[in-house]
């Protein structure tokens, strides 16, 4: 099974769209799909908030309406 960062659109083009033009194009395509895919994991908020700044966390919790919240908390505390 291959994953997803194995996939290369040069390997799904018919050979009869195989030109240099649009090889480099799936390529340069190939790089941009990759740094997203890279950056998906930024995406899970609730699973990072270990890595956020203390003022999101902040604001979240306001726009929540969480009870018995203090900004002086630390950020363990908070989360």
């Amino acid at each position: 099974m291959k994953k997803i960062d194995d996939l290369k659109i040069r390997d799904i083009l018919p050979s009869s769209l195989a030109d240099e033009k649009l090889l480099a194009t799936s390529d340069g395509i190939d790089r941009v799909l990759k740094r997203i895919n890279n950056k998906i994991d930024k995406c899970y908020f609730y699973k990072n908030l270990e890595n956020t700044y203390p003022e999101i966390v902040d604001e979240m919790f306001w726009e929540w309406h969480v009870d018995y919240y203090s900004e002086d908390l630390t950020l363990d505390k908070k989360i």
